[in-house]
């Protein structure tokens, strides 16, 4: 990933933005963009995330539900906002793939609560969930896989943020919050 992200910024101070955009799009595995969800949250990073995990929804024919609170760009740093929204969409749309299409359904809600930046993202899965560590152990297999949880986990407590997992009924419920005050920047 740091190599992409090498000559991501090349390109774009060579100020070769179609090159740099051509690159991104074949990375996330973007072809073409056939409507949006359209997330203006007014954080370029949580739109672009929630957008983005709304057409992998769509293509897998997952539903998508959004309720989604106005983000300040300097609430959350951006590198630890991918991290978490990131990780727990990827985390959400994984699963659902092994449902029948009409059992496949994520939640996302980021709104402010306590003081802080609420991160809520749910979704249906099957089965049993195997606990490793506390966490949800990955279904895939090899180097690299199961380290989102983790990663989030991370990001948060250096926020003084938290996560909490919980699991009920067929429904995993992640939860971060990150102390940020609405309107801090």
């Amino acid at each position: 990933m740091k190599q992409h992200l090498v000559c991501l910024r090349e390109l774009l101070l060579g100020d070769l933005k179609e090159e740099a955009l051509d690159t991104i799009d074949r990375l996330i595995g973007s072809a073409e963009r056939k409507g949006a969800l359209k997330s203006n949250t007014g954080n370029i990073v949580v739109d672009a995330l929630v957008n983005h995990g709304w057409l992998e929804a769509v293509e897998k024919k997952i539903q998508f539900h959004v309720r989604l609170d106005s983000v300040p760009e300097a609430a959350i740093p951006n590198s630890e906002l991918s991290i978490i929204l990131g990780n727990a969409l990827d985390n959400a749309l994984e699963p659902s793939r092994y449902l029948p299409e009409g059992q496949r359904a994520i939640w996302v809600e980021i709104s402010y609560v306590k003081q802080g930046l609420l991160i809520s993202v749910r979704n249906r899965y099957k089965g049993e969930l195997e606990l490793k560590g506390g966490r949800p152990k990955s279904r895939k297999e090899g180097r690299g896989h199961g380290t989102g949880i983790f990663s989030m986990e991370k990001a948060a407590a250096a926020l003084d943020g938290t996560l909490t997992i919980k699991t009920e009924n067929g429904i995993f419920d992640l939860e971060i919050w990150i102390p940020c005050g609405q309107g801090r920047g």
